[in-house]
């Protein structure tokens, strides 16, 4: 598995992955999805992530099997003295695999390289198993909460959301 920076013709691949990953029934096959609590098979779309992609200050890295195919993504912007993560997505069948590890070292190593001082990650509530999860790979959680504000284009919730903030020194 080979990670590196996504390039703009990387885009569409990483939004039907993100798509994949988190909404609809093909994320069901994994298990970091939110389709029990959040309507909707889109996570994001193409404008969307060219928009974050036209940020100067973040980057995508993306995931390449043995023959090139993306199975995994993550959006990483500069804020401050930190570096915010967002969006990670590994392809559902092979969550669990060790992509999403992989793509947070090197997360955290991009940060490093920068000399920030933490990284950040905000997290559904509802998504203990990804809490804990982060929690193994040495982010804490804050008390810190943030509404769920998110496009309706991008889901409607089904209940009552909000995020919570994670962190882990760089």
């Amino acid at each position: 598995m080979k990670v590196s920076r996504a390039i703009l013709s990387d885009l569409p691949n990483i939004c039907i992955l993100a798509n994949n990953a988190y909404r609809g029934e093909e994320a069901k096959k994994g298990w970091t999805f939110e389709s029990d609590f959040i309507e909707g098979d889109k996570r994001t779309d193409e404008n969307d992530l060219f928009l974050l992609f036209s940020n100067e200050k973040s980057v995508f890295l993306i995931a390449k099997n043995d023959n090139g195919v993306i199975t995994g993504s993550v959006y990483l912007e500069v804020k401050n003295e930190n570096l915010y993560m967002g969006m990670l997505s590994v392809e559902p069948t092979l969550q669990g695999n060790g992509i999403g590890k992989l793509l947070v070292s090197n997360a955290i190593q991009y940060g490093q390289s920068l000399g920030l001082e933490k990284i950040q990650i905000q997290v559904v509530h509802l998504r203990q198993e990804l809490i804990l999860w982060y929690e193994k790979l040495g982010f804490i959680t804050t008390d810190k909460i943030m509404p769920f504000e998110v496009p309706l284009e991008f889901g409607k919730p089904k209940v009552p959301l909000h995020f919570i903030e994670m962190y882990r020194t760089l």
